[in-house]
């Protein structure tokens, strides 16, 4: 029997599993393995499957747990503010990065040891790009975050959208020690990119798809370039222009009526996906 797959509440993580050898492949929802992190009660937050563990994110710590014996591995504190929250995992390789609520601060763990690699730190990186302009309290608040295309994607609560390209070593931004493995995915501030076009809001989510390609836009018919495109989207409130500031006047779009649940208002107030192409 393969024990596989979790569904998360509250204060304990329920595990079910699916009996590969029968054939309806039935879940077994009437029998689950408990598991229960402690004490004071709060909401798990966030879960990814690390490896054959699934890690949560529960208060400032990092439980690992073996779903197969529903049994915690380990434990490890991604902070020592104990009030913290750890609310985005995402995995890349051999690490797995980690954001805490209102923290601008990422941190990269090793998926095996849970060693500490790699802090990114959003502040001065936004600030340099975008100068003077007040986006708020929330401006680096890490609202969603996931990993694409060799590039982790980050969004922040103002509706900035950060993409950091993957390094195999460390580089000189880096927080991390000299005497730390050259191994992982660690983040190259020198390659990181933020996009002028945002959302209002938090960015809600991300999401990559493979692009259909044209081939008989590539020059030539059977052409092969060895390179295929991916299409990486992010989903949030309302749109903005962060070179040219908010939009006014902007309610004549023919978007059609039956697809707004507002037809009179203004473009940059409705729900938005922002598209990037990305050959890789």
């Amino acid at each position: 029997m393969w024990t596989n797959k979790h569904y998360l509440k509250y204060v304990v993580m329920d595990i079910y599993h699916l009996d590969s050898f029968l054939s309806d492949r039935n879940w077994d929802l009437e029998n689950p393995k408990v598991v229960d992190l402690g004490r004071p009660q709060q909401t798990i937050r966030c879960s990814v499957a690390v490896l054959n563990e699934v890690w949560c994110g529960y208060r400032n710590r990092i439980y690992v747990v073996e779903p197969r014996t529903a049994k915690i591995k380990k434990w490890f504190e991604t902070t020592t503010r104990p009030e913290s929250q750890v609310r985005h995992l995402a995995t890349a390789g051999e690490g797995v990065w980690v954001s805490v609520r209102l923290d601008s601060i990422l941190r990269l763990f090793h998926a095996e040891t849970g060693q500490l690699l790699q802090e990114v730190e959003l502040d001065p990186f936004i600030q340099k790009m975008f100068g003077f302009v007040n986006l708020g309290f929330f401006m680096t608040k890490v609202s969603s975050m996931a990993v694409f295309c060799n590039r982790l994607w980050v969004g922040t609560a103002s509706g900035i959208i950060l993409s950091f390209l993957f390094s195999s070593g460390l580089c000189s931004e880096s927080t991390a020690k000299e005497s730390e493995p050259e191994r992982g995915p660690y983040c190259s501030l020198e390659h990181a990119q933020v996009s002028f076009h945002g959302h209002r809001d938090a960015v809600k989510f991300f999401a990559c798809v493979p692009a259909c390609i044209n081939t008989s836009s590539l020059g030539g018919e059977g052409k092969n370039t060895g390179n295929f495109n991916m299409l990486v989207m992010s989903g949030g409130e309302g749109y903005i222009n962060f070179r040219i500031g908010d939009e006014t006047g902007d309610t004549c779009e023919d978007y059609g009526e039956l697809l707004m649940a507002n037809p009179r208002s203004r473009k940059s107030e409705r729900s938005h996906l922002i598209i990037w192409q990305l050959q890789i």
